[in-house]
């Protein structure tokens, strides 16, 4: 099985402390450690992610830990990059959605959505997310129990 994490997901394990996250994330490091499941760092998540904690490290410096994890992440995970031909399917992805009437975000907006799918598709994953509405319109998306709970099986 491959997966790609959304933001919220890798979130999740950048603060592992948190009583919400804890138990996904205890759950989580087994599956890692097994290496039988192909798990992958997306670089939209980590921009989306690197983002918001870089700002909210001007005014706590207590998210340098969070920061730390996410490079951890990154070197423990395969890392995902984006390149021109992910774009590409990105674009694709937005203008199918749009041309459809399936609403992924404001216009305007670069859609982070479309480009983490273009990622999954990029090496045939699936995405793990607690946001299937508008990543479904793409590829399979698993919530983070179920995705537990199919790793596990294979661990």
């Amino acid at each position: 099985m491959k997966v790609v994490l959304d933001t919220n997901v890798v979130g999740k394990l950048c603060h592992p402390t948190n009583p919400k996250n804890k138990a996904f994330v205890e759950a989580f490091l087994p599956i890692v450690e097994s290496g039988n499941v192909e798990i992958y760092l997306p670089e939209i998540a980590d921009y989306e992610l690197r983002r918001e904690m870089l700002r909210m490290l001007v005014k706590d410096k207590g998210w340098q830990v969070g920061l730390s994890r996410l490079d951890a992440l990154k070197s423990t995970l395969s890392f995902l990059t984006i390149d021109s031909e992910v774009f590409l399917q990105a674009a694709k992805n937005w203008a199918d959605a749009k041309s459809t009437g399936k609403k992924t975000g404001p216009d305007e907006a670069l859609d982070g959505d479309s480009i983490l799918a273009a990622q999954a598709m990029s090496v045939g994953g699936k995405i793990v997310s607690e946001n299937e509405r508008h990543l479904a319109i793409f590829c399979e998306v698993l919530a983070p129990q179920k995705f537990l709970d199919e790793a596990a099986k294979i661990v």
